[in-house]
């Protein structure tokens, strides 16, 4: 009876009112999968605490809850950070594919289904998801919003406009995988910096012991033994 009403009460907690679930029907997978895991997190940690240490535990979770929920938004965003560098290096090639087949004469839609089934995740995933919505969506300029948020959400705007205006997409896309692409050499530079950096405190500790017997015992040991009696 207490553990449903904890339930009960951290659905009510958690759960989205309806204009967030309005909001996060146009959110990718990866960003949906991530809510889900905080609103498991906001049910299970007061219910755990009360199933094993008894009211004090209930007392506990609930104290802790926010703690938790801010450690599964944290990993989240750790998550969506490395998901948006991984979209950024494969968007190039990508939107190049995408130019290609409407240089060739395919409608946008068209264009975008057939790369999309070509393009490996998490890009791929994504632009799966936004040729889904555009089928099934009467209004296709908003399932390009599913690209908000990603490296692609000005290519995303560029089509929505081009579906409302039919304005012509495929300067601005070019423009994007070369920016893209400049934005990918940019984060491999960063993430070698970060190795050089995150390697300098293991190489000293790996050296500073040979140092310490190679350079300093010896001068030690011939001070001491020259104050010796």
């Amino acid at each position: 009876m207490i553990s449903g009403l904890i339930a009960a009460f951290a659905v009510l907690v958690a759960w989205p009112s309806g204009a967030r679930r309005r909001r996060r029907d146009v959110l990718h997978p990866g960003v949906r999968r991530r809510l889900n895991l905080v609103l498991v997190a906001t049910i299970l940690t007061p219910l755990a605490g009360y199933l094993i240490f008894g009211a004090l535990g209930l007392i506990v979770g609930l104290a802790a809850t926010g703690v938790v929920r801010k450690q599964v938004n944290a990993l989240g965003t750790l998550a969506a950070k490395r998901r948006n560098e991984a979209i950024t290096r494969q968007a190039p090639a990508a939107l190049d594919l995408i130019t290609a087949a409407l240089r060739a004469g395919r409608p946008p839609e068209g264009a975008l289904a057939v790369v999309a089934e070509h393009t490996p995740a998490p890009l791929g995933e994504l632009l799966q998801d936004v040729s889904r919505r555009i089928r099934i969506s009467a209004a296709p300029a908003a399932a390009w919003r599913v690209l908000d948020g990603t490296p692609l959400e000005v290519v995303g705007r560029a089509f929505a406009r081009s579906d409302s205006s039919g304005a012509a997409v495929v300067p601005l896309a070019l423009d994007a995988a070369e920016d893209l692409r400049r934005r990918a050499r940019a984060v491999r530079r960063e993430s070698v910096g970060r190795v050089a950096v995150q390697t300098t405190v293991p190489l000293g500790l790996c050296l500073l012991p040979a140092f310490v017997l190679v350079a300093v015992a010896p001068i030690v040991l011939a001070v001491v033994t020259n104050i010796g009696p």
